[in-house]
């Protein structure tokens, strides 16, 4: 089944049924569309003054509806094509790949292996001594509290939650107060 269509591919796909007058049972079946769908889109295109029902009872686009439908066009174009941009760049940097790890949470690490501290790497990040340590974009994002003491490293921020708290520390100060948990072992 291919993707959702948004209220703009609707709106275009009738408005392009339009171009050359058409039933409305026509226009239901060409946009493939409920029967209440197209009500409500009738409703719309009608109000914005995008299209116009003639004595022959068909639906015609009015100007401004003939503007519309190039506007939502381009936009379907430019839609397209920064799809095809977003593919070959993901084929030449795959970010999602695990080699490229957020900075923080690649220091962290690096600092743990210089210290010779053991820590076991995770799918989603380090899991020391009953913390866990994850970038934001891997931890579970529904829960806040944790029954494990997690630490969940974002781009500028790190948030530190257990069973009871949350607090909110800047990534280097992370860095600092494991730093120091370390130095006092």
């Amino acid at each position: 089944m291919g993707n959702k269509r948004t209220t703009y591919d609707i709106v275009r796909d009738m408005l392009s049924l339009c171009k050359e007058g058409v039933m409305r049972t026509n226009l239901m079946i060409g946009a493939k569309i409920s029967f209440d769908l197209l009500k409500k889109y009738l409703y719309l295109l009608n109000q914005w003054g995008l299209i116009e029902e003639r004595g022959d009872r068909k639906l015609y686009l009015t100007p401004k509806g003939a503007i519309a439908l190039n506007l939502l066009n381009k936009l379907d174009e430019f839609k397209k094509e920064v799809s095809r941009i977003e593919t070959t760049l993901n084929e030449l940097l795959p970010m999602d790949s695990p080699v490229v790890e957020n900075a923080t949470l690649r220091r962290i690490k690096d600092l743990l292996e210089s210290k010779g501290i053991p820590f076991q790497l995770t799918r989603k990040g380090i899991r020391l001594e009953g913390i866990e340590i994850c970038e934001e974009s891997s931890c579970n994002k529904k829960v806040f509290f944790f029954k494990t003491p997690r630490v969940i490293i974002g781009e500028r921020f790190s948030i530190y939650a257990n069973d009871k708290s949350i607090s909110i520390l800047e990534n280097e100060k992370i860095e600092k107060l494991l730093q120091e948990v370390i130095e006092k072992r």
